[in-house]
């Protein structure tokens, strides 16, 4: 049977933790309210951050619209970068160089949305999407 009980580690009257600093086990005692005691098992949860995700918020197109160039700023240096079409055909591809940088030149591009990604070793990264306008 499962209960839903607000547990309060004040009141513990024993904890008892493993050597990586996990708690394992608490107890506490209800007999001064006339119910019985609980043993409560807890599992540690971290939050993080993907490194994909750190790449992709880290990442920068601009101007964008763009007609001419688009420039690439990111965290990610010495990675392909390619632009794909709605139909996901490859029509552009280059490199950041050591810094994070590329500078694209998109004249050849058809007026219309694609899809901008990037190649963090073999992870298909989608970085954004640029509008190229004429």
């Amino acid at each position: 049977m499962t209960h839903n009980i607000k547990y309060d580690a004040g009141y513990a009257n024993g904890i008892c933790w493993a050597s990586n600093g996990q708690l394992v086990a608490a107890y506490q005692n209800f007999e001064d309210r006339g119910s019985a005691g609980i043993l409560i098992k807890g599992d540690q949860i971290r939050s993080r951050v993907e490194a994909y995700e750190h790449i992709v918020w880290n990442t920068f197109l601009y101007p964008n619209p763009a007609s001419k160039e688009l420039k690439i700023l990111s965290v990610d240096a010495s990675r392909p970068i390619s632009i794909y079409d709605m139909l996901g055909r490859e029509m552009l591809k280059g490199y950041t160089d050591s810094k994070g940088k590329l500078l694209m030149d998109i004249s050849s591009l058809s007026r219309g949305i694609y899809f901008v990604m990037l190649d963090h070793y073999g992870k298909i990264l989608p970085i954004g999407k640029v509008a190229v306008i004429r």
